[in-house]
């Protein structure tokens, strides 16, 4: 190895090297000049953008398995942990095995050590995302007690290497033998799949099995193979550099697929929920939604009921039809929604009930609430299929954290001022006469 002047790093020099014997091989090509702490390490040019690209990934994966590693553990991200340290391994190896990490670590042995670490420690992360991404409970426990003996497999190999008694190299086709007995488990369990297939496992079947057969011929020929020509050796190695590519590329593919699965299966969970607490005419929550949020009602601190009950509707049904006392409904929910808290919470029971539910910052502007929606209702007066004389029976109830009053107390408590008040107005309207607003108790 020649030393060359500083001004040379990043560019490209031309050597010729000289036929000493029939054995050497001749070479004359561009190489690539990169820097070490002590001296200078030199790369064909064409593996200067690989040199580029797998620090680049190396940072980006890691980078990726620090921010996952500080969020909330759901099971999609324990899955992306997985993925990222699985592609961690694989670019330091890469690094390692190019002989690229000399330009940051002096030290042979330390390359040395990361080289077959990586290695050896790269089928568990990617063993344990195939149990995370897998429901069948006998395929999960074998992705389970695979990824252990692999991390087994890697605590023990270093141990034996501090201890001298075992190189890494040594405990090489140990390694290759698990590899090869795990990836036969795994493609015959991927090989037959269970029911209809997702698109991240026939990417991720696919992957495997193309990857598999390519690493299985590179490790049968490294102990089959006494000679190595130029040939075979660029052979072999494209033939491994593409195996692993493909299996990596499948394995982040089919966590992309995976993302995108339960981003949609969220929407439609979304979108089913608010079906099931909304009311389909008026978009207000409906009677299983307010009794929901009842639930998470804390007890120990007030809050405010208002229930309402419309009058008129059966006058607008009677003389315009129900499209008309449809669209009264609607547009008292716009009215409803329009005056009230951004952090209250609108309801129609049924029919021409309507509840709002006041947090606890909010219970003290229930009385001018009302005097608003009532102001709101006189507006309507003279509007086209509009009661003649728009107007709601109110009824409320105000939690007092020291009563032990449930949530159906109050809305027995706010029910019973609303028919109260119905009475009322029940001697002023004639028509309204024959209804009995009691409800059941």
């Amino acid at each position: 190895m020649a030393e060359l002047p500083a001004s040379t790093y990043g560019s490209t020099i031309t050597i010729e090297e000289e036929l000493l014997s029939s054995t050497s091989i001749p070479y004359i090509g561009d190489i690539f000049v990169i820097p070490t702490r002590k001296s200078y390490t030199y790369y064909l040019q064409r593996e200067g953008f690989f040199f580029i690209l797998y620090h680049a990934l190396l940072t980006l994966s890691l980078s990726t398995f620090l921010v996952l590693l500080f969020l909330k553990k759901s099971l999609l991200i324990k899955k992306g942990l997985a993925i990222s340290l699985f592609l961690t391994s694989f670019i330091l190896w890469c690094l390692c095995y190019h002989h690229m990490t000399a330009f940051w670590i002096d030290s042979p042995y330390i390359n040395s050590l990361l080289e077959y670490g990586s290695l050896y420690f790269l089928p568990a992360p990617f063993l344990y995302f195939l149990f995370l991404s897998e429901k069948e409970g006998k395929r999960r426990t074998l992705y389970h007690h695979l990824s252990l003996w692999f991390v087994l497999l890697f605590a023990a190999a270093f141990l034996l290497q501090a201890g001298g008694l075992y190189t890494l190299d040594d405990m090489l086709p140990l390694l290759h033998i698990s590899i090869i007995l795990s990836g036969i488990l795994v493609c015959w369990y991927q090989l037959h799949p269970l029911g209809k297939e997702k698109n991240w496992q026939v990417v991720m079947r696919w992957g495997i099995l193309l990857s598999s057969g390519a690493a299985a011929l590179d490790t049968a020929q490294y102990y089959i193979t006494s000679g190595h020509s130029i040939i075979h050796i660029y052979v072999m190695q494209a033939l491994s550099t593409w195996a692993l590519l493909v299996f990596v590329f499948s394995v982040i593919l089919s966590y992309v697929f995976q993302i995108l699965a339960q981003a949609e299966e969220a929407q439609e969970k979304k979108a089913a929920l608010h079906l099931a607490y909304h009311d389909a005419l008026t978009g207000l929550y409906n009677h299983a939604g307010i009794f929901h949020i009842a639930k998470s009602l804390d007890s120990r601190k007030s809050y405010a009921l208002l229930f309402m009950d419309l009058n008129g509707l059966k006058e607008v049904n009677d003389r315009y039809g129900h499209e008309a006392g449809d669209f009264f409904l609607c547009h008292m929910a716009k009215i409803l929604s329009s005056v009230t808290p951004s952090s209250a919470f609108c309801g129609r029971l049924g029919g021409d009930e309507f509840i709002i539910l006041l947090p606890p910052h909010e219970a003290d502007s229930l009385f001018p609430l009302i005097k608003t929606i009532r102001k709101k209702m006189q507006e309507l007066k003279g509007l086209p299929h509009m009661p003649k004389d728009p107007s709601a029976s109110f009824g409320w109830s105000i939690h007092d954290p020291s009563q032990p009053f449930s949530f159906d107390d109050h809305l027995n408590e706010a029910d019973d001022r609303m028919y109260e008040e119905k009475e009322k107005y029940k001697l002023t309207h004639p028509a309204e006469a024959g209804r009995n607003f009691r409800r059941e108790k």
